[in-house]
């Protein structure tokens, strides 16, 4: 099942996607903890009245997360890009903030401090309740679902120093999270799901999960080792490839089966010295 968080008519809520929107009746969306992640998986009442997808504004699937959990280098491809070794034993993880977000059509802002930002298409995972160390093969009973990302880094900031990490990933703007979720369930293999970067609409790299060295599985059950998860959070899985961002571009991610996810563009510098 896919499922989009939207606003229509001044109301924000959620909707079953059927070619059509179908919004989810009775439905407090104030939060999403695990009784509400339940209503919006298994809902009671829908809609038999269908509202086009271009007549809906659609909006971050969950836009207050408690946590943000970002995988870096989680592809060889992209390990290679930043002249980076390989992280072998553990992940690289970072976290991003509520301040971070946006969605679909939103303006990414170039900050001033960056000569060199990168945009990075992701495949996201929704917890759907909470837990902690969760067995591997336990991991999509605690997953309500996939989402699309778009991951922005500062790149220059961390190519100066790796521990620039935190610092390169938290500005503003800088995690585009897409509107539709595809339920856990109705994936048939996650292995051959294909993560493609675009920039101007033309493809910079692609790759599929099955070539991640820490697959989603081991995320889920390696994170709630170190910290438990909690319903609403997100784990951003990496990227196969970065491209850089520039004044008027459109940044893409593109996952076969979801709606495009694509924000443009905007260097703060430049419009200043306009």
């Amino acid at each position: 099942m896919d499922i989009v968080r939207f606003r229509y008519n001044g109301e924000t809520t959620y909707g079953v996607l059927r070619g059509k929107v179908f919004p989810i009746l009775d439905l407090d969306t104030s939060t999403l903890d695990e009784e509400r992640f339940a209503k919006i998986l298994k809902p009671n009442r829908v809609s038999d009245r269908g509202i086009s997808i271009e007549d809906v504004q659609l909006l971050p699937f969950n836009p207050r997360p408690k946590r943000i959990i970002g995988i870096g280098l989680n592809y060889v491809e992209h390990a290679s890009d930043l002249d980076e070794k390989r992280p072998e034993e553990y992940p690289v993880i970072f976290f991003k903030f509520q301040n971070s977000i946006i969605g679909q059509g939103d303006s990414i802002l170039i900050p001033d401090i960056s000569e060199r930002t990168t945009g990075e298409a992701e495949l996201g995972i929704v917890i759907q309740k909470d837990g902690r160390n969760i067995p591997e093969d336990s991991w999509q009973e605690f997953t309500a679902g996939l989402i699309p990302i778009i991951d922005m880094t500062a790149e220059d900031i961390l190519r100066k120093n790796t521990r620039y990490l935190g610092l390169s990933k938290v500005f503003d703007t800088f995690i585009s999270i897409g509107s539709q979720l595809k339920t856990i369930d109705s994936v048939e293999s996650i292995d051959d799901i294909r993560v493609r970067t675009t920039w101007n609409g033309e493809t910079v790299g692609e790759n599929s999960v099955g070539n991640m060295m820490f697959r989603p599985s081991f995320l889920v059950s390696f994170i709630s080792r170190i910290m438990p998860l909690q319903a609403g959070d997100i784990i951003s899985t990496g990227t196969p490839k970065s491209t850089p961002l520039s004044d008027g571009g459109t940044v893409g991610c593109e996952i076969s089966g979801f709606i495009p996810l694509t924000n443009p563009v905007v260097d703060v510098k430049m419009r200043k010295r306009r």
